[in-house]
């Protein structure tokens, strides 16, 4: 079962995967949208440093520009195909920005947000342009919001609005689709734990794993800037940077509660560090002291430390051999997000400083890469959710076949002598009045002696479908066999037994005429309610009226052989 579970799981995320590559490669670039990143002449403080090309990438030019410096980038603007509709895509990387157009204004941004009380970010910009825009000279310029980051702008393209918003979309599918995936997986489970969960320490676990789904999913979008498709994006770096920097607290929070786990002594001490640190990092963003992308390292310290110590907690685990299929689950899934979001840092600090350059096809490769943490972690909680939901179908189905055997007759499927006793038990607690009906079917013995023993039980399965019909016509009740031949029917409230018991008369009678079988079908019966009890010397209530329902019974039976010859059935 669990092999079937995790072939099904990768089965789904290597079609999500080819599916999302499929429009990729099949989304090409339409011919009125061009590329911009090469070709701009770059100034600053008036001395040239040199134009963009294949081989000299903005981050190569601009390796000594400090915070607050500006940086020129001009260019003739090719003619293209015309457009009603011509505009401009890029994005812009912890600057502010201003594009003139033949020396008039275009737009501005992010100039406002400069300085240690706000924080300018990494954004998309989608601008419209002047209709005749062709062979007029462009200019943008640059401050910069912090120094590590040479790029400043990037992904540039011009052409038609609407071609360059859905080829942006096209080209963002994967993490887009993942990272809305993730979002809502995270706060549906989140609000189902909230539900179903009783137990703080298993709430913990699956509500953690929730809140990871969820910091990932809104860390995809936002890191990569895909809000820019349907919000506001002056604070997304910011939420961005705040979802990574959950990570890892959530993941040790998630260990932590991991049921089953024996932690090791210094586990909660080093976590707490651990927490302390990525709480004061974030609390001097907002403060405006270290930005985010200044204080990167920490999270990586950080970040390797909560590694080795949730490995060392997984061994230690494993040592004990205590830890079930759930548990296993969720470390692998674990120690896989620490070490993606690691992986992942390092390597995009290295593009963020110039160590590693991208082509548009390694772009596409690194987004792929940046996509696979979130959705493998999405692949295990799906398998620990399949895996979860067989195992508790199986309890469910052992739980209740373990049940009918406790409370079900084997012969009649109704109720046993357990079951009747704990429901008039429930009732007695209630002090409710309450009818006993004790049953002895007649002509048992003479049947299994003459008939056999198989003749016997069709007998006494043709009466028990008698009496589940009969306890049809009312609402609060219930039948069973005793044992042999004796039946009981218990009535939530008396008054009712007189309805009954001439409906059991009428099934048998139907029986009866039938005459299928060459027997006579005939039942002796007495009741008694618990109010007639009250007053009894006896202390058990339930006992007493049961002892009256079957004297009744009793004298009853006496009364029909003596209007009855014995070998008659």
């Amino acid at each position: 079962m669990k092999k079937k579970i995790h072939v099904v799981a990768l089965l789904l995320i290597v079609v999500f995967i080819l599916l999302a590559v499929g429009v990729y490669i099949g989304t090409d670039l339409k011919s009125s949208i061009l590329p911009l990143d090469e070709g701009w002449t770059v100034s600053m403080d008036g001395e040239e440093l040199g134009t963009t090309s294949t081989d000299l990438s903005l981050r190569d030019i601009c390796k000594d520009v400090k915070e607050g410096d500006t940086v020129i980038l001009r260019m003739t603007l090719p003619e293209t195909e015309r457009t009603e509709y011509p505009a401009m895509l890029f994005r812009t990387r912890y600057c502010a920005y201003e594009i003139f157009l033949e020396g008039r204004l275009v737009c501005r941004g992010g100039y406002e947000r400069l300085g240690k009380e706000k924080y300018v970010g990494k954004e998309y910009h989608l601008i419209s342009l002047p209709e005749h825009f062709g062979g007029k000279e462009m200019e943008i310029h640059l401050m910069a919001e912090a120094a590590k980051d040479r790029q400043m702008v990037s992904d540039m393209y011009l052409g038609d609005y609407e071609d360059l918003e859905n080829s942006f979309t096209h080209r963002m599918m994967l993490p887009l689709t993942i990272g809305a995936f993730l979002v809502v997986y995270g706060l549906f489970f989140f609000l189902v734990t909230l539900v179903v969960f009783v137990d703080l320490r298993e709430f913990g676990v699956h509500g953690f794993a929730a809140l990871l789904c969820f910091s990932m999913g809104v860390m995809l979008h936002l890191y990569l800037g895909l809000d820019a498709l349907y919000m506001d994006t002056s604070n997304s770096t910011t939420f961005g940077y705040l979802a990574m920097w959950m990570v890892i607290p959530i993941s040790m929070q998630m260990v932590y509660r991991i049921p089953g786990m024996l932690h090791t002594s210094y586990y909660r001490l080093v976590e707490a560090l651990c927490d302390s640190v990525m709480a004061v990092t974030a609390l001097l963003h907002f403060i405006g002291a270290v930005h985010f992308n200044d204080s990167i390292g920490m999270l990586f310290v950080v970040g390797a430390v909560s590694y080795v110590l949730v490995l060392l907690d997984f061994a230690y685990n494993r040592k004990q051999g205590e830890l079930s299929s759930s548990a296993h689950i969720y470390l692998v899934a674990v120690v896989w997000c620490i070490t993606w979001l690691l992986c992942s840092g390092v390597y995009l600090s290295m593009i963020s400083r110039g160590a590693i350059r991208v082509t548009p096809t390694q772009s596409f490769a690194g987004i792929v890469g940046f996509c696979i943490g979130p959705m493998l972690f999405g692949y295990y909680m799906l398998v620990n959710y399949l895996f979860n939901a067989t195992n508790s179908y199986a309890k469910e189905r052992e739980y209740a076949s373990l049940t009918r055997l406790a409370y079900s007759d084997g012969l009649t499927n109704l109720p046993n002598r357990s079951k009747l006793d704990a429901y008039l038990d429930q009732l007695e607690e209630k002090k409710m009045d309450y009818c006993i009906i004790s049953m002895d079917v007649n002509g048992l013995k003479k049947v299994n002696d003459t008939y056999g023993h198989v003749a016997g039980d069709m007998l006494l399965k043709d009466f028990a479908g008698v009496l589940s019909e009969a306890m049809e016509s009312v609402t609060e009740g219930i039948c069973g066999r005793i044992g042999g031949d004796e039946f009981m029917i218990v009535l939530d409230r008396g008054g009712k037994e007189d309805k009954v018991l001439q409906k059991i008369d009428e099934g048998m009678e139907a029986l009866n005429i039938k005459g299928e079988h060459p027997w006579t079908y005939s039942v002796a019966s007495g009741s008694a309610t618990r109010n007639e009890c009250l007053k009894s010397t006896m202390t058990d209530i339930v006992h007493a009226t049961y002892l009256l329902a079957d004297q009744r019974m009793y004298e009853m039976k006496r009364e029909q052989h003596g209007r009855m010859n014995h070998g008659q059935l």
